[in-house]
């Protein structure tokens, strides 16, 4: 992982800060104990409303009982599978309350957290849906907590009162001028004050800047060690003033600094990967790009947050978008594509689109498409990444290209895949919620480590996927007909996590198991499933089951084998009568949740 320090650099290169927090802390009215406040900074993007809240965080957190900074609300709750959810774990988590089950983290954020008092900061909230889920009422914190919460929209709040908060408001406006020059002067010189011969010229920078913390740090940085001719030639294309649509320039020779492959890792982040984790992007985009994020966290391009997921500001996301404009006047010219409209012309029209290499059709409201051409991807053969949410077609596609590496189609609407398709680079099928039956044998598919097919409504039976001896995750909650699993799928070499939650026909899992990278087995209220699988050898991985109110009797004596387990929960498993005797000689065993087996023998319990 790379290192991104978030605190000593911070301190040290944000000085401008202190004029901010000093305006702000009246609002916070930090003595009253009485009260739980929300705290709405607002602004527009790149005036400096995350790096403001991160400086109150840091200074303030030691007087709560609990803290938790939650980085890029929006982003996280619009691209990860159940992300309001998984926000919400991270959220007890960092309060140290852990909780092992997103099904029920919301309620217990008001049942762990209301009698602490507890800061807690939501970075770039969008709705008012985000805000509910997180803090949705006065109630669910000790009196005396403080929530502060960033966002564009300055009327986010403003009838979030009834839920019993007391509400205070602040606007951030441009830095002054001291505070501006202060932190272009960290990032070009290391010091605040301007280098000998530099003094015009960066007083000419801190006024293009226009006190927008964002574009001060940027400029300094893209400036920082050239001659004062550089400065001169770079600040002369700025014109009169730096906005969005101005500062392409100066952003636009940090990418053309960049090696060739860095660029394309850019422009997929920018299109497509913003907000996710750099693990799952590493591991769609190629497996060797660690030295590409690093160039690009090096040059202030992106940033990876505390949860490793990858941030980009705005700004820069509008760069790399303008970068893929300019490459054709043509849409089925360009290499990405995601504007709604513009894929839609693209599939809707026959045309010459092999230079396409991305796709993503996700529309701020649920679409219905009728008019989908069979044969629409079929000139794309170097199509790689395709994802399509919020969007429901009516026609299934005849064809795929086996240029795929992430297929990540909600709803994809066939039973079965068109039959030429066999993408032998293939990476991650994210097929939630879709028609397919699965009934053709699985074809084999080296690089495939991921396949999530929740809630797909078809699927009795997992095909055979031993071919893909690479496969590391495989998810099928609320799969509502899927009855059973070949054996095969109890021999898998990298298998990390097998979840199968809420599948309520499922009857049977494997006869045996030999899954030595196991971490995660999850069957939980698979209510028909009525056996745990013989364990042939040790599994030495640290180990987390849950199988809450399956149909269960009794563990093997081979569950003696998990010697890597640390944690179990078989709560409400009302028909186990027994554990076996060497299930307590468990070397690592920390957590045995047995909570309403009624059936079980007390000698037990």
């Amino acid at each position: 992982m790379i290192d991104v320090d978030r605190s000593k650099e911070f301190q040290k290169k944000h000085n401008g800060l202190d004029s901010r927090f000093e305006v702000v802390k009246p609002l916070l009215n930090l003595e009253s104990r009485d009260t739980v406040l929300i705290l709405e900074i607002y602004g527009e993007s790149g005036i400096g409303k995350t790096t403001l809240a991160l400086d109150i965080y840091n200074k303030i957190k030691h007087q709560f009982e609990a803290a938790s900074f939650l980085d890029n609300v929006r982003e996280a709750s619009d691209r990860w599978f159940q992300g309001i959810e998984i926000l919400q774990m991270t959220l007890l988590s960092k309060m140290g309350e852990e909780t092992d089950s997103m099904y029920t983290a919301g309620r217990e954020i008001k049942h762990r957290l209301r009698d602490k008092r507890v800061l807690l900061v939501l970075d770039s909230v969008y709705s008012i849906k985000q805000l509910e889920a997180l803090a949705g009422g006065s109630d669910w914190f000790g009196s005396g907590s403080r929530i502060i919460i960033t966002t564009r929209d300055k009327s986010l709040v403003d009838n979030y009162a009834m839920n019993g908060f007391i509400i205070e408001k602040y606007k951030i406006e441009e830095m002054n001028i001291q505070d501006s020059m202060e932190l272009f002067c960290w990032n070009a010189f290391d010091t605040i004050n301007p280098a000998k011969n530099f003094e015009d010229l960066t007083t000419l920078a801190v006024s293009y800047a226009k006190g927008v913390p964002f574009v001060l740090v940027r400029l300094g940085y893209i400036l920082k060690g050239m001659t004062p001719n550089d400065w001169e030639m770079i600040l002369e294309k700025l014109n009169k003033g730096i906005r969005n649509a101005e500062i392409q320039p100066v952003l636009a020779s940090s990418y053309d600094s960049l090696l060739h492959s860095d660029q394309q890792i850019f422009l997929d982040i920018a299109c497509f990967f913003k907000g996710e984790k750099w693990e799952y992007v590493k591991r769609v985009i190629m497996p060797y790009i660690s030295f590409g994020i690093r160039a690009l966290v090096m040059k202030y391009l992106i940033n990876i947050d505390e949860n490793g997921c990858l941030d980009m500001h705005d700004i820069i996301q509008d760069m790399a978008k303008q970068v893929i404009i300019n490459e054709s006047p043509n849409i089925n010219g360009r290499s990405r594509l995601w504007d709604f409209n513009e894929v839609l012309h693209v599939l809707r029209w026959n045309e010459d689109n092999w230079k396409i290499q991305g796709i993503i059709l996700d529309p701020p409201s649920h679409k219905k498409i009728y008019s989908l051409r069979s044969y629409a991807f079929e000139k794309m053969e170097n199509l790689r990444i395709l994802i399509v949410r919020n969007t429901t077609f009516s026609t299934a596609p005849h064809y795929l290209p086996n240029s795929l590496r992430l297929l990540d189609w909600k709803g994809y609407p066939s039973e079965s895949f068109p039959n030429e398709f066999y993408p032998s680079k293939i990476v991650d099928f994210n097929l939630l919620h879709s028609s397919l039956s699965l009934k053709n044998r699985f074809k084999m598919f080296l690089d495939l480590t991921f396949i999530n097919l929740s809630e797909c409504q078809s699927i009795t039976r997992i095909p055979d996927v031993s071919g893909s001896i690479n496969l590391r995750v495989l998810t099928l909650d609320r799969c509502r007909k899927l009855v059973t699993f070949p054996d095969s799928i109890g021999f898998m070499p990298k298998l990390a996590c097998l979840s199968a939650s809420k599948c309520t026909k499922l009857e049977s899992f494997v006869p045996k198991i030999d899954l030595p990278s196991l971490e995660v087995l999850s069957f939980n209220l698979c209510k028909r499933l009525e056996h745990f699988p013989d364990v042939t050898r040790k599994m030495d991985k640290p180990l987390r089951i849950s199988m809450i109110g399956t149909a269960v009797k009794r563990l093997p004596n081979s569950v003696g084998n998990l010697t890597g387990l640390e944690y179990i929960d078989m709560s409400f498993c009302r028909r186990l009568d027994d554990l076996s005797s060497t299930f307590f000689l468990l070397p690592k065993l920390a957590t045995l949740r047995i909570d309403g087996c009624s059936q079980l023998r007390k000698s037990f319990i």
